[in-house]
């Protein structure tokens, strides 16, 4: 089975992105991306997991998102570093919205991918 390296090469970037902020994020877990098939070779079987995967990444996203907010939340406005750290803990979130996004594209290219097939 082809996999595209797409969601891949998201999740590591953010984890790269979590590695780089850990000073201030270090208590949110970066959820792995799932493995989206390629739908050109595929099987129905094949989608519905990675459906599935892509459902469960999705909610260990918002779990993840949660987290980054309290830790937002819980920044002191006296501290000389908080507009550094505000700055970090946006970057995180907005990097797991686009990490969403662009797996949930991956996966419906491969559905298009394999209804073409049939």
């Amino acid at each position: 089975m082809k996999i595209f390296n797409k969601s891949s090469s998201l999740g590591l970037a953010l984890a790269g992105l979590m590695t780089m902020s850990a000073s201030v994020a270090a208590e949110c877990t970066v959820p792995a991306s799932p493995i989206i098939p390629d739908g050109n070779v595929a099987s129905q079987d094949e989608l519905v997991a990675a459906q599935q995967a892509m459902k469960a990444f999705q909610g260990q996203l918002g779990e993840y998102r949660v987290c980054v907010d309290g830790l937002q939340k819980e920044l002191d406005p006296e501290d000389e570093s908080t507009a550094e750290k505000t700055a970090e803990l946006n970057a995180l979130y907005d990097a797991s919205v686009d990490a969403e996004a662009a797996v949930a594209e991956e996966f419906n290219v491969a559905v298009r991918a394999f209804k073409a097939r049939q």
